[in-house]
């Protein structure tokens, strides 16, 4: 199954750790993530933040490019991607890639 990498970014004022309406957000909005993805067939490998940076990522893994293009035009999803600077990228693994390498004349 595909996977991508969500990368986003908030400013300093829309941070939830000093913005309190954007932390009462976030902290619903997590609260929904498990079962939004899972009605999409789509398994976090991993969420990671760098708070000093405001920037998070996110490891999914989709059924495919089309489902995760309808997860992200979900209502849920549009919210939080318009609070941030977010790009969603398919990535392959290195495995993956090594294999493509080896495969070209």
């Amino acid at each position: 199954m595909p996977i991508f990498v969500v990368t986003s970014t908030h400013t300093a004022e829309s941070c939830p750790i000093q913005n309190e309406k954007e932390r009462k957000f976030w902290l619903e909005a997590f609260a929904k993530m498990g079962e939004f993805t899972k009605s999409h067939g789509i398994k976090v490998l991993g969420s990671y933040a760098v708070v000093p940076a405001h920037k998070t990522y996110m490891i999914l893994e989709a059924p495919s490019a089309e489902a995760m293009q309808k997860a992200t035009s979900e209502p849920l999803m549009l919210q939080i991607l318009a609070r941030s600077m977010s790009t969603i990228e398919p990535v392959m693994t290195t495995e993956e890639t090594v294999k493509m390498l080896q495969g070209l004349k």
